[in-house]
């Protein structure tokens, strides 16, 4: 029996269709959306480490294929009820609501909005600008206390050099644990 299928005889749904709510979360915790899952989607989900649902009116939902607002999938949790699913993701583009937001609550904020802006201004600053200086290594040995305190809360927006020395950009974050059930 493959880790997944053990992970998935430990499942219940009390729905007639079988299906597993599903919360989403981005990798700061934030809430996205709810939707489902079932064994086939979690197949996908896993084998692609993408975001991949089970939409009630289409089937397999492959999140972002259209819209291309796509999901990394770094790891699915069951809830102690065995009848709930997390799916921690690292969202692409606009976000997870079909109306081009973060979350289907609305605008989120907090760090993980905090993280996007800083993101978004560094890969569209004009060079010479001041916020272009603020990412621009002065040198590997004394770089800047801002970009310092920003990489520590935003680890995908230091140097490239802040990023090797901390072993690649996103160190700190959690490592790809999807295989953990599958």
């Amino acid at each position: 029996m493959s880790p997944l299928d053990a992970f998935c005889a430990t499942l219940k749904s009390d729905r007639p269709d079988g299906l597993f709510t599903t919360m989403v979360v981005d990798e700061n915790g934030i809430g996205l959306g709810v939707c489902y899952s079932n064994l086939e989607s979690l197949r996908e989900a896993v084998k692609t480490r993408r975001g991949v649902y089970w939409s009630r009116t289409r089937g397999l939902w492959r999140k972002g294929e259209t819209s291309g607002a796509t999901q990394e999938l770094l790891r699915i949790d069951a809830d102690c009820d065995q009848d709930t699913l997390r799916f921690v993701v690292r969202q692409q583009g606009t976000g997870f609501c079909h109306e081009n937001t973060w979350t289907c609550f609305g605008e989120d904020w907090g760090i993980g909005r905090l993280c996007r802006t800083l993101e978004s201004r560094k890969a569209n600053a004009p060079p010479g600008s001041y916020t272009k200086r603020l990412f621009e290594v002065r040198t590997a040995k004394t770089p800047s206390r801002g970009r310092l305190r920003i990489s520590a809360l935003c680890p995908g927006l230091g140097a490239p050099e802040e990023q090797a020395a901390r072993g690649g950009a996103g160190a700190g974050r959690r490592q790809d644990q999807a295989g953990d059930h599958g």
